[in-house]
């Protein structure tokens, strides 16, 4: 397991202290110091399940490891009849019950990023019988929320993805 270690020195703090009489204004400079702080910052435990941070978003997948892909959810289109209305893209609704969306760990301490991608087999009957031919299957783009304390800034960026045979990110 690779360790990363980061040292932080703390600058001086000057300190004033102001005297405000009736209209004369008097500041004196105390004194200033600086220290000097560590810590070690360790990669996440290969053995642990992570916590969901939003239980509605099931199935888990019990996947560990300090990258995982730890809740995607199952998901319905809607039902259209022939004709017109079938030519409106199909938009992913959550299973009654659950959210829709997923959830992914980064515990590696690294900020190396990572890219999720999405792919979907053609859809057929059970018995393979007959493909569901020039539809288009939507997934809406998500919100994307993540775990008190991280930096916005490493927040990813989700996307609306019309499924294909082509794994195209998320």
């Amino acid at each position: 397991m690779k360790l990363t270690k980061y040292s932080i020195v703390g600058l001086g703090l000057l300190i004033s202290v102001a005297v405000l009489g009736n209209q004369s204004v008097e500041a004196a400079e105390a004194s200033a110091g600086s220290s000097k702080a560590n810590f070690e910052l360790q990669a996440g435990d290969d053995t642990t399940i992570p916590e969901l941070l939003d239980p509605e978003i099931q199935p888990p997948t019990l996947n560990k490891g300090p990258l995982s892909l730890d809740s995607v959810s199952s998901f319905n289109f809607p039902t259209k009849k022939l004709g017109s209305e079938a030519k409106a893209p199909l938009e992913a609704t959550p299973v009654e019950g659950t959210k829709l969306g997923l959830q992914v760990t980064d515990s590696r301490g690294q900020d190396l990023g990572w890219n999720l991608k999405v792919s979907a087999t053609a859809f057929e009957t059970a018995d393979k019988s007959l493909t569901l031919k020039g539809a288009v299957m939507t997934i809406p783009k998500g919100k994307l929320t993540t775990e008190d304390g991280v930096d916005p800034l490493l927040t990813p960026t989700a996307f609306k993805v019309d499924l294909s045979a082509t794994a195209t990110s998320i």
